[in-house]
């Protein structure tokens, strides 16, 4: 059973190898991988284990992603 999320604040993948993917480049185990649905569309988003992020929830939002996406590859 997918978690309700709101598609716009929360880093969306439609394939699970997307966010398998994306998990990887972050530096997180591929188990923080969850499947989610929007109103429009089933997909996956990563999991932060408990509400941490105020803007997505439980779901790593898009801002937070992009700030450690950047801060993993501009660090080597």
């Amino acid at each position: 059973m997918a978690t309700k999320i709101d598609g716009s604040k929360v880093r969306f993948f439609a394939k699970k190898s997307q966010a398998q993917d994306a998990a990887r480049s972050i530096g997180w185990p591929i188990k923080c991988v969850s499947p989610v649905e929007t109103r429009f569309q089933l997909g996956y988003a990563l999991g932060v284990g408990v509400d941490l992020d105020p803007i997505g929830g439980c779901f790593l939002s898009r801002e937070r992603f992009a700030e450690l996406f950047h801060a993993r590859t501009n660090a080597a």
